[in-house]
């Protein structure tokens, strides 16, 4: 995974979108506490996240394999593709082992904020997105939410109801989109990745993992977080000054 995310291609993509890592803390403050790894929570999904594949040239801590949708991992091709860039399976077995030896990334807002990507509007799908809140109790691991400014001004997208539905049916996104000339080029705006303060979670109150109050209260602090860092630093990337944040 080092050895890939510092290649001329992800070294390529982080100048091409002039990128810069944002540390919201003092770096001392992102260390692990009590040996418990983390699941580092990236918001937007965009349409390509080429914002990470950038941010991950320039080593943002805390960094590991990124999970992706199983239905993906059921494509030949695909599969052997996304393993070769460290790409791991989302499914709840996968991503316990992993979290258990190193951290974990993972896009909460998956297939449905993907069809929320817009060059005009900035929202989020994780108003009930509570999975990776549940998991992270669950493996005893801190959540590290990060935003990553740009992420979702990189193309337009084509939008049908029909789509969207087939897309959530197949569990994998089908969809039109173009950039630069009206191709799958990216539009060359900067990136910004906002790095937040880390969520210790705390060890699970029910007898048989965490309460729903938990998951509840981990999620919020999880919403608040991503919304302050957002409000805090799109004065940083011009074209999201005047940005509001919208969860859905």
């Amino acid at each position: 995974v080092d050895a890939i995310r510092t290649s001329w291609f992800f070294r390529t993509t982080g100048k091409y979108f002039d990128t810069q890592i944002i540390y919201d803390c003092e770096r001392k403050e992102y260390a692990k506490q009590n040996g418990k790894n983390y699941l580092g929570l990236l918001f937007p999904h965009g349409v390509i996240s080429f914002g990470g594949l950038s941010g991950a040239a320039l080593g943002p801590d805390p960094y590991g394999p990124t999970a992706a949708a199983s239905a993906i991992f059921m494509l030949p091709f695909l599969r052997h593709v996304f393993s070769f860039f460290g790409i791991i399976n989302s499914d709840k077995k996968t991503m316990m082992k992993n979290l258990k030896t190193r951290d974990v990334l993972l896009y909460p807002g998956g297939i449905a904020e993907l069809f929320l990507a817009d060059r005009d509007e900035e929202r989020l799908f994780f108003s009930q997105r509570k999975g990776c809140v549940k998991l992270a109790l669950e493996a005893q691991c801190d959540i590290l939410p990060s935003y990553i400014l740009g992420n979702t001004d990189m193309f337009d997208i084509v939008k049908t109801d029909f789509i969207k539905k087939l897309s959530r049916k197949l569990g994998v996104s089908i969809l039109f989109f173009y950039g630069r000339w009206f191709l799958p080029i990216p539009y060359r705006t900067k990136v910004r990745f906002v790095v937040g303060k880390p969520i210790r979670v705390p060890k699970c109150s029910g007898d048989w993992g965490p309460s729903q109050e938990q998951i509840d209260e981990v999620h919020k602090q999880v919403t608040e977080e991503v919304k302050r860092i957002f409000d805090k630093y799109k004065a940083t990337h011009p074209n999201y000054k005047t940005k509001e944040l919208v969860m859905t």
